[in-house]
């Protein structure tokens, strides 16, 4: 689920959607408070989280809060600021990491 750039409000109406489960979660808004909220992690149950976020960028992404919401959900997190590109393989029924995703190596 590409989850951009929402905020809590368009998450509650997404709540009334069914098919929400996604393991694969582009976490809300760089990570901030303003999304991924308790309710709705708990309906897509991701088992896997990516923050695209900025390395110490000024608006201080991503939240603590929302990094101990995800930790408590299980969700094993990648976020760009840290961990640079992530990249998983995605075949329709399973969701696989792809550690050694980032550019070819240079001979």
């Amino acid at each position: 689920m590409l989850e951009g750039d929402a905020e809590a409000d368009v998450e509650r109406a997404m709540l009334g959607e069914q098919g929400l489960e996604s393991s694969l979660l582009k976490v809300g808004h760089h990570g901030s408070t303003t999304s991924t909220t308790p309710a709705f992690l708990a309906r897509v149950a991701p088992q896997y989280g990516v923050i695209s976020c900025g390395l110490r960028n000024r608006y201080g992404h991503p939240r603590q809060e929302i990094l101990a919401a995800l930790q408590d959900a299980r969700v094993r997190t990648f976020r760009t600021d840290t961990n640079g590109i992530s990249c998983f393989a995605l075949d329709g029924k399973q969701v696989t990491p792809q550690p050694d995703c980032g550019w070819p190596s240079q001979p």
